[in-house]
């Protein structure tokens, strides 16, 4: 895979350590400023990640990198904004998941026509609209450092998943939201209560989604492996139904993790040569 991992590791470890300052700074602050001043941070990071990487702004979109960014943008004003009224917050919401796919497909849009195109792009809209609903009601029963660490390793097998293919076009922005995410599950585990719930359910769900539409899309893979490397999401939905986990927050979120790692594992010991030669 072509990528300068110079380029890479900067537009990707550089954001990461500032969204960590920003967390610390806006954790100060109490709700509703702090999970909006978090979600700004979130933004932040992604776009200053993207631009880093690619050199130059987001416009015109060439890429899903460049998706991602707006995207980010979209997610943070959603956030900051918080539309009133349950109606009104699940219109904007289908309108956001929407516009997210658009923006992520854009280069290759006009050549998605057909059948199966349209089911598989209505699969993903319901699964993106549906995965950022249980993160959502699992900011009820679950901490935040479950919350985002379960995500965080479906985006770690996605990753994997792409490595070694020819697959950089979509193996860059899932390299940064994985970093992205990474840095704040890192801050949500050492320093509980730091991170905002509210200001991490969209990035968590719709936009991990939206990466995983491009991995199918661009890349013709097949999607049901997308559906499986959302299995960790299945675990924040059945949480509230499972009372003999610990209730702590750090001890619950390796307890899922370890449980939601499993499923993940296995998958990418049948689909995945480069995980397949690292156990050979």
């Amino acid at each position: 895979m072509a990528i300068s991992s110079a380029i890479l590791s900067m537009s990707t470890v550089i954001p990461a350590l500032a969204l960590i300052m920003m967390l610390f700074g806006c954790s100060l602050l109490s709700d509703p400023w702090r999970s909006r001043l978090q979600a700004v941070a979130w933004t932040l990071a992604l776009v200053v990640g993207g631009v880093l990487h690619s050199s130059r702004l987001p416009l015109p979109l060439l890429m899903p990198l460049d998706g991602l960014i707006w995207s980010a943008v979209l997610l943070g004003a959603f956030v900051v904004i918080g539309p009133r009224g349950v109606g009104l917050r699940y219109l904007v919401r289908s309108l956001l998941v929407v516009a997210i796919g658009v923006l992520v497909l854009w280069p290759i849009l006009s050549t998605l026509q057909g059948q199966v195109h349209t089911r598989n792009l209505l699969a993903f809209f319901f699964l993106g609209l549906g995965l950022w609903s249980v993160v959502e009601r699992a900011t009820q029963s679950v901490r935040v450092p479950a919350l985002l660490l379960l995500p965080l390793l479906s985006a770690i097998a996605l990753l994997w998943f792409l490595f070694g293919r020819e697959s950089e076009v979509v193996f860059v922005p899932v390299s940064l939201f994985t970093g992205v995410l990474a840095a704040v599950s890192m801050v949500a585990l050492l320093f509980v209560g730091r991170v905002s719930a509210a200001a991490i359910v969209p990035f968590v769900s719709v936009l991990l989604v939206a990466l995983m539409a491009a991995a199918h899309f661009y890349l013709q893979i097949n999607p049901w492996s997308m559906v499986w490397l959302c299995a960790p999401f299945l675990l924040l939905w059945l949480r509230p139904w499972l009372p003999f986990f610990p209730k702590e927050p750090r001890r619950e979120a390796l307890t899922l993790g370890v449980l939601a790692a499993l499923p993940l594992l296995y998958f990418l010991s049948q689909h995945s040569p480069s995980f397949k030669s690292l156990l050979a």
